[in-house]
């Protein structure tokens, strides 16, 4: 439900930006007044430190491999888990980049994985804690033994 005042807003918004001229003079009313009267200047601060704080600063905002680094896990599950760790999208592909919050993910991840978070956040570092793939050991061949390759059949013919 919009209000009445969020109405007004969203048309003088829509004519300021087809207007340049509008835009410009009341640009110019606006520094006028905040030269002549400094507690504007502070209201106007407080409000746009308000409107800034309310949204993630895209600065912030870090990828998926960036993400799995600080919290050591893989990019593997950072994705698989992409939603409940607040990702953003950037677009509206089906391949549309992810972005991640930092904060926001580690409080979320403290809900899925609270040994994974507290290692992030340098308090549980053991490594039994984190999430990592094991390697498969590599088998040697034994001495002796005929090694096979792929797509040929014994005395040199191909299937």
């Amino acid at each position: 439900m919009s209000t009445p005042a969020a109405n007004v807003a969203e048309a003088i918004a829509t004519e300021l930006a087809t207007n340049s001229t509008l835009a410009n003079a009341i640009a110019d009313a606006l520094i006028d007044r905040i030269a002549t009267e400094p507690h504007v200047a502070d209201a106007l601060a407080g409000r746009i430190a308000q409107r800034l704080t309310a949204s993630p600063n895209v600065a912030e905002l870090v990828t998926a491999a960036e993400l799995a680094t600080r919290f050591g896990v893989t990019r593997a599950y950072v994705y698989d888990n992409a939603t409940e760790l607040g990702a953003i999208r950037l677009g509206d592909g089906p391949r549309a980049r992810l972005r991640f919050d930092p904060a926001i993910a580690h409080a979320r991840l403290a809900d899925l994985q609270p040994a994974v978070a507290s290692a992030a956040d340098g308090h549980g570092g053991d490594q039994a804690s984190r999430t990592q793939r094991r390697k498969r050991p590599q088998a040697s061949p034994k001495p002796g033994s005929v090694l096979t390759v792929r797509g040929t059949r014994p005395g040199g013919h191909d299937r």
